[in-house]
């Protein structure tokens, strides 16, 4: 009888698991992939072996990997025409709550700027975070959502008794819904008077090299007193946004952010970022008076440095 009732329970469960996985296949989602630039790097690679995404019920999808996506050189994707990472039909509807990405061993190579030198990247062979805030695929409903890999955040550098190298953490890697709010802005030169910077450089995508806009979540710092990057710091920046040049004068600069939670923020610039490394901190790191806002929802706010 037991044994029996055993069979039952095992037949019911696999009955219910075909209907979620075969019945409730409606919706369909699309991840795209941006970038922050790493100071110092004209280049990265990474090889993605896997993306899944996780229903609320704990199911892992596999989706389907863009066939360029490990030909890209990633270091400058803007968030604006982001690249197409993933996507996948006849997903069952519900909640999807983490996105977990695989690499290859080493995960892909970095290009110095100043040497052309080639680095190996490593990175831990799967980062799985968060989706904020929750995301809903409806049935007949396509959502999109958007991976932002932030490499001047979480892309340190590393020498052991073989090699010097790049590892990626998995603070770099930040999941939301496409259609979230941003933070964007214009920067005069006068706002990076104070901080120290040399002559101002730019790259061939008209990016300052070194000139970045720091986010922090809003935790009551001193708003004269911000810190670096820091990766064991729960109040360093969370996200950077590099600073981009108008192509017929280099003087009008402005940022995007990609999109982020709602939430309470503090926004700053340096122009320091090739020597902010994220492994510790790094006193010769100027950042300027962080300004406040907020962001609600699908509004973007804007927050100009003059």
């Amino acid at each position: 009888m037991r044994i029996s009732s055993l069979l039952l329970i095992t037949l019911l469960l696999s009955g219910c698991e075909f209907w979620f996985d075969n019945f409730t296949k409606q919706g369909e989602v699309a991840v795209y992939l941006s970038s922050s630039p790493r100071a110092e790097l004209s280049g990265v690679t990474l090889t993605i072996t896997q993306i899944e995404i996780q229903h609320s019920a704990g199911q892992w999808h596999t989706l389907d990997i863009s066939s360029n996506i490990n030909q890209k050189n990633l270091q400058h994707v803007s968030s604006d025409a982001p690249l197409l990472m993933a996507q996948q039909e006849n997903l069952p509807e519900g909640e999807y709550t983490r996105l977990r990405v695989s690499f290859n061993t080493p995960a892909g190579e970095t290009i110095a700027r100043d040497s052309g030198g080639l680095f190996n990247l490593y990175a831990a062979n799967t980062l799985s975070v968060d989706i904020t805030p929750r995301f809903k695929i409806n049935k007949d409903q396509k959502r999109d959502l958007l991976a932002t890999l932030d490499f001047q955040r979480a892309l340190a550098e590393y020498e052991d008794d073989n090699e010097w190298y790049y590892r990626l953490e998995t603070q770099a890697l930040r999941v939301t819904p496409r259609n979230e709010g941003y933070i964007y802005g214009n920067i005069t030169d006068s706002a990076w008077q104070p901080l120290d910077c040399n002559e101002a450089e730019f790259s061939d995508n008209n990016e300052r090299l070194g000139g970045y806009v720091y986010v922090y979540q809003d935790k009551q710092q001193e708003l004269h007193k911000l810190t670096d990057l820091q990766l064991d710091n729960d109040q360093a920046p969370i996200a950077t946004a590099a600073v981009i040049a108008d192509e017929s004068d280099s003087s009008k600069q402005q940022y995007r952010f990609s999109p982020l939670p709602e939430g309470d923020y503090i926004v700053a610039i340096t122009c320091h970022g090739e020597r902010d490394h994220p492994s510790g901190h790094n006193n010769d790191v100027l950042i300027s008076t962080g300004k406040k806002l907020s962001v609600t929802g699908t509004s973007n706010q804007r927050m100009d440095f003059n």
